[in-house]
């Protein structure tokens, strides 16, 4: 009573109630803001020019999954014919193109299933190394790979599993015989895995390990005073902090089960004749699309792979947010 006495009060006096007070829009806050950001726009620039050359300019280049296409009339000419889904329907109708939609899918759930929690227990068993010296030894080890290219990569890998390589060299030594890696079929996938962990197991972790960082000492310390040993920690304190951040590496990685490793695929399987029956969509897209020339077919087919990307995003995404209540949005 005694507030609303005043508050009448003082608009009696005229004042304006600081409650209902508004501030006055001034361009100049506008612009005095932005020359004080200034330094940051310019450093932040170059990579919104890149990812508009790189990623957003080129989506014109979708219009050929829906025309005939013809460079000397270009993408919006009135000559240009229109084909609808009539190249969805070329592709879909193609026998082979079900067993490359069926390798990109089993090559890639098998890469997820070992190589997504593969970072994560090594970041895990990084966190429980005291010796610091050799905690960084080891990371530095494990971070090398990642820089290397996948061409050579791969160079590294063929010349290791040749008949006269590293691999059959020390198996002569030990007193075995020389074995053709090469030229056994089976053993594609094993070392496509082999080589996207050996390359990405050291670089991944990082972020982990930055998340396990984030965590409390106090909480650490109260659980050593409950009695709580080293695993009872980690699963506790450690494997929760790490929760956020796993959903959302999840959520990203679950939407590439139908992308591919061109690179490597195309590295270990161009020239032996074992692994070259091994096909998967960006292999496919490349040989038929611009290889022979027929991009509106390898425009179709990327994006059909990039709607199905988006859609299994989308999907894992909400079911992330039901679940756990961790969302990208």
């Amino acid at each position: 009573m005694k507030f609303a006495v005043q508050g009448k009060a003082a608009e009696a006096e005229g004042a304006v109630p600081a409650v209902g007070r508004r501030k006055k829009f001034k361009p100049c806050r506008i612009r005095h803001s932005f020359k004080s950001n200034l330094p940051f726009y310019l450093l932040f620039a170059p990579a919104v020019v890149l990812t508009l050359i790189f990623s957003y300019f080129p989506m014109v280049g979708v219009l050929l999954a829906f025309e005939d296409y013809s460079m000397f009339t270009g993408f919006f000419s009135p000559l240009t014919d229109y084909a609808g889904f009539g190249h969805f329907v070329k592709i879909f109708s193609t026998p082979s193109i079900y067993r490359v939609i069926w390798n990109t899918f089993y090559l890639n759930a098998l890469t997820l299933l070992i190589n997504f929690p593969a970072p994560i227990i090594f970041a895990l068993l990084l966190n429980e190394i005291l010796n610091r010296p050799f905690k960084r030894t080891v990371q530095t080890i494990s971070y090398l790979p990642y820089f290397l290219s996948w061409v050579s990569v791969t160079g590294m890998a063929v010349s290791m599993l040749s008949e006269y390589g590293a691999i059959n060299n020390i198996i002569v030594a030990l007193g075995g015989s020389r074995a053709s890696f090469l030229s056994s079929e089976g053993l594609f996938i094993p070392v496509y895995i082999i080589l996207t962990v050996w390359k990405g197991l050291g670089w991944g972790s990082i972020i982990y390990l930055s998340s396990i960082s984030s965590a409390s000492p106090d909480l650490y310390e109260s659980a050593q005073l409950d009695g709580a040993g080293r695993f009872m920690q980690a699963w506790h304190i450690t494997l929760p902090t790490l929760l956020p951040v796993t959903m959302i590496q999840l959520i990203l990685n679950v939407g590439q089960v139908f992308g591919s490793n061109f690179d490597l695929v195309y590295g270990l399987t161009e020239g032996i004749h074992a692994w070259s029956d091994f096909e998967v969509i960006a292999t496919w897209v490349y040989r038929n699309g611009i290889v022979q020339n027929d991009f509106e077919m390898g425009t179709a087919l990327s994006l059909f792979q990039s709607v199905i990307a988006l859609a299994l995003t989308l999907t894992v995404n909400k079911i992330s947010a039901k679940v756990s209540s961790i969302s990208m949005w």
